[in-house]
């Protein structure tokens, strides 16, 4: 460019919305292309976590739960037990979408795991939250939405349970 920017508009969340690398590459295009005192849209995004109790039908579809092992016994004859010990490494994680999320239900409050302002944003980040539940419950997912902080006083969100909030995004669970 000739000159920097004053102002710099980009969308590059994913899913989860550090999918698409978002810290980096506006930090690479901040240094190159924004004026000091320019601005950048979205300015930040604000992550949350809630705790939820899926519904059967999707722990049936994603896990393999001692009520389908014996399901799948009683239908093929088969015993299906030792699978239960079979676990994927780490967490599993899907995309779900936001109307499928809503059937789950909330069983503590979203809980803020971090704020990034991308202006000012490093290439990696780090975030440690306490989750809470209403009541000693079970916990089957936690849902991971997101605000897109465009102005001080514009934003929208990713959260399934808001009724305002109109999202193409899949919520990672």
């Amino acid at each position: 460019l000739p000159e920097k920017a004053d102002v710099l508009v980009s969308e590059i969340i994913g899913n989860d919305p550090f999918d698409e690398h978002i810290l980096p590459y506006m930090r690479d295009a901040t240094e190159r292309f924004l004026k000091p005192e320019g601005r950048i849209i979205p300015q930040g995004l604000r992550l949350f976590l809630t705790p939820a109790r899926c519904d059967a039908d999707f722990r049936d579809e994603h896990l393999f739960t001692k009520e389908s092992a014996a399901r799948w016994h009683q239908i093929y004859g088969l015993q299906f037990g030792a699978l239960q010990k079979v676990r994927p490494e780490g967490a599993l994680q899907i995309h779900v979408i936001k109307d499928r999320v809503q059937s789950f239900e909330p069983v503590g409050p979203a809980t803020s795991l971090l704020q990034v302002e991308l202006k000012d944003a490093q290439e990696t980040v780090a975030a440690e939250a306490q989750l809470s539940c209403y009541e000693t419950t079970s916990v089957d997912a936690l849902v991971l939405h997101f605000d897109v902080l465009l102005t001080d006083t514009l934003s929208f969100s990713s959260d399934p349970w808001d009724e305002n909030s109109a999202t193409s995004w899949g919520i990672p669970v």
